[in-house]
């Protein structure tokens, strides 16, 4: 295929990874098809621990610390990058269990309520996903699909903390419950399509990257 037939595949600005990222949105939204589906039939509430939404949710979890790990890797050449990716693998491994566990629930005895530790991972991811773009010097596309995960994630946390213990929303209690587990997956599969494109920019980025030979 020529130069000319590749670029009538690619959108104005666009790379060839973004270009091959499509599958990926295909396979999100089976994903997340997938959950709402088998949790509509299921007889556990999906605020109930145990609930089969709480499964989908930690996999996503788990899909990206294994994603945040590769980014490490594409990073080994410099230990600082490499060990912060460690760590976020490290952390988002132990929400995945946190997630189907729920130790952030033991949490009341010293905070009083566990939607503060809630509302602090909210504030702390912000300002995380702002160090990550800066650091890895993350194109617009890929910030945006970030963003787009974040602003979910609010959602997700204003929607929690409306249903009566801090403000109440006007909705019934069970339709906040339902859209509160579904905006926290819809949050994390976003942040996994943002992440799988920051790895794809991080992985082009290092293979364009000059070879230098040193001269003997």
């Amino acid at each position: 295929m020529g130069n000319g037939e590749k670029g009538k595949n690619l959108q104005a600005g666009q790379t060839p990874q973004q270009a091959n990222t499509g599958w990926l949105y295909v396979y999100i939204l089976v994903f997340i098809f997938c959950a709402v589906f088998f949790q509509a039939r299921s007889s556990v509430p999906p605020w109930k621990d145990g609930s089969r939404i709480e499964y989908f949710t930690s996999s996503l979890l788990w899909m990206l610390s294994l994603t945040c790990l590769l980014i490490a890797m594409e990073n080994l050449s410099v230990k600082g990058r490499a060990l912060f990716w460690l760590a976020a693998s490290a952390a988002l491994a132990v929400l995945a269990m946190d997630e189907i566990f729920a130790y952030h629930e033991h949490t009341e005895q010293l905070l009083g309520d566990d939607d503060d530790f809630k509302i602090a991972l909210v504030v702390m991811a912000g300002g995380v996903l702002y160090f990550i773009c800066r650091m890895e010097a993350a194109p617009w596309p890929v910030a945006r699909i970030l963003l787009a995960g974040y602003l979910v994630q609010v959602l997700w946390i204003l929607d929690d903390m409306g249903d009566g213990d801090f403000f109440r929303l006007p909705f019934p209690i069970h339709v906040l419950w339902w859209a509160e587990e579904f905006l926290e997956l819809l949050s994390m599969a976003t942040y996994l399509l943002g992440f799988q494109a920051l790895y794809a920019h991080i992985r082009a980025r290092r293979q364009s990257a000059p070879v230098i030979v040193e001269a003997r």
